[in-house]
């Protein structure tokens, strides 16, 4: 789960790649699916804490 949690927080600041990205989510972890669906339709917008 601390590889996903790392790779989303990568993704969603744009340090990762959408392949890379890709790769883990094909594991099956629900909340990495649903992340790469809305990185791939463009509908996530990150916000500066």
């Amino acid at each position: 789960m601390e590889e996903e949690k790392r790779l989303l927080r990568t993704a969603l600041t744009g340090g990762c790649s959408k392949l890379e990205f890709a790769r883990i989510a094909t594991q099956g972890n629900a909340l990495v699916n649903l992340v790469m669906t809305a990185l791939t339709a463009g509908h996530i917008v990150v916000a500066e804490n």
